[in-house]
């Protein structure tokens, strides 16, 4: 039945799409853009499940299709749908140390009674979009992040897959404003504890919403640009919201709108030409004011932070080199909330086959952890590209943020040697949408060394 009203779903998506193919023919300068890639995946790897469980699930799945329709008019006003079909990827086992090489595939081959295995949950993105002043709404299933990394960022990290909600964007000289004001899906994971009450009352999954409200305030010139941001995290008994929660113009810390986790970020971006760019992010879930004489409660100054370069470095008249390198820290209790606001805590849930996830809202990998991430990509040619790609990961894997204490004693932290993750890739392109590659590399945790290897074929179809 779920797999008919995904056909369902997939005809009314084009009915709509031609409908604004037809207008566009109308007003023929509007658009109507596609794009569509097929990636069609061979490997050999031996962790099952990964080290990093639905973190590396989200980052390392390759879609086997993404596929993309928009419409937009010459006013600005559009639509945009995206699909991906994944293989399906089912909540993990139990971490198993098996020295065996398994075969895998992305493409969705299934079996008696299931003969496509993907994920139903394919819908990607979802959104109208118009202008705003000199900026922009856009109202749907939307991907952001806020922040200058390429690889992380805390306000809200690159790695969540979307958001069901509201964002908008407003230049003002230069200043920019952004926010985006969504409902996160509340639904009970592996992860989570078994029960949990809101305010003293027992609460089930499901029974209220969970709220995020962001906002950032962003200043630039030709060279620099630095920013300030807020987050609100709210789950109340009744869904009793308050309009004061979602102003852009407001602190809600001050405001006292309601019981809220809220956190402060500040960052700054460096550009000194193409070649070369510096960044900080620092982040605050919670400040004790002990340390200035002020009478303060007993949880400590929560904090993480983000630094990192990035920059295009041309080699010669064919060759250049994007880079990335970055370092990130985060507190055992960054992202973490008072015991009777659990579902307030910076959880992001999805809902996929076989039952939900759970993934960090606010860091790269979650709670206690200190990593450095770099990724290096060498443009050999046009049709030539090859890339290092690696991780080192450092952390306290007792410290979990969906069981943690939150008002409890604080806690020593030892930061030990969690992973260890080195990737090599090489890709060719054939002609004009068509290309191959393959990456090799490998995973280094403690007593193991887990290699991998992947064959590629990608094949591209654009109208722009």
């Amino acid at each position: 039945m779920k797999k008919h009203m995904q056909i369902l779903i997939s005809l009314l998506v084009s009915f709509f799409l031609l409908q604004g193919f037809l207008l566009a023919q109308t007003f023929p300068a509007s658009k109507i853009i596609i794009d569509s890639s097929f990636d069609i995946q061979f490997g050999l790897t031996h962790q099952n499940p990964l080290p990093l469980a639905w973190i590396d699930v989200v980052r390392e799945n390759t879609a086997f299709n993404k596929t993309s329709l928009a419409y937009k008019n010459p006013s600005g006003i559009g639509a945009e749908v995206s699909v991906w079909l994944e293989y399906e990827n089912r909540p993990y086992k139990e971490k198993m140390e098996d020295p065996n090489l398994f075969f895998h595939t992305n493409i969705p081959i299934g079996h008696e009674g299931n003969p496509i295995i993907f994920e139903n949950n394919f819908i990607q993105k979802g959104i109208l979009f118009f202008p705003f002043f000199e900026g922009q709404i856009i109202l749907g299933r939307q991907h952001l992040s806020f922040g200058p990394s390429r690889l992380s960022n805390l306000q809200l990290t690159k790695h969540i897959p979307y958001y069901d909600g509201f964002y908008f964007e407003l230049p003002l000289g230069n200043w920019k404003i952004t926010q985006l004001i969504a409902t996160l899906e509340n639904r009970k994971t592996k992860e989570d504890l078994p029960t949990v009450n809101l305010f003293g009352i027992a609460q089930e999954f499901t029974d209220t919403l969970i709220l995020l409200s962001m906002r950032r305030f962003a200043w630039s010139n030709s060279f620099l640009e630095l920013a300030i941001g807020g987050q609100n995290l709210s789950t109340r008994p009744n869904n009793t919201f308050q309009i004061g929660d979602i102003l852009p113009i407001f602190s809600i810390h001050n405001g006292d709108v309601g019981r809220n986790n809220c956190a402060l970020f500040l960052d700054a971006h460096y550009t000194l030409n193409e070649a070369f760019q510096t960044y900080a992010i620092l982040g605050f879930d919670d400040i004790n004011a002990n340390v200035i004489g002020v009478n303060d409660g007993g949880v400590p100054t929560i904090w993480a932070s983000v630094l990192g370069v990035k920059g295009h470095l041309p080699l010669n008249t064919r060759m250049s080199l994007d880079y990335d390198l970055e370092g990130s820290y985060t507190h055992y209790l960054w992202g973490s909330f008072d015991d009777d606001a659990y579902l307030s805590r910076a959880i992001y849930r999805q809902n996929r086959d076989g039952g939900a996830i759970a993934l960090p809202l606010t860091s790269p990998y979650g709670p206690a952890r200190l990593a450095t991430e770099w990724k290096l990509k060498l443009n050999l040619s046009q049709n030539m590209k090859a890339g290092f790609n690696g991780l080192l990961l450092f952390g306290d894997t007792s410290i979990s943020i969906y069981d943690l204490d939150y008002e409890g004693p604080v806690k020593t932290i030892h930061y030990d040697f969690i992973l260890a993750r080195l990737n090599l890739n090489y890709e060719i392109a054939f002609m004009q949408g068509l290309s191959a590659y393959t990456n090799i590399g490998m995973d280094i945790e403690n007593h193991w060394i887990k290699p991998r290897a992947n064959l590629g074929l990608l094949w591209q179809i654009k109208n722009y």
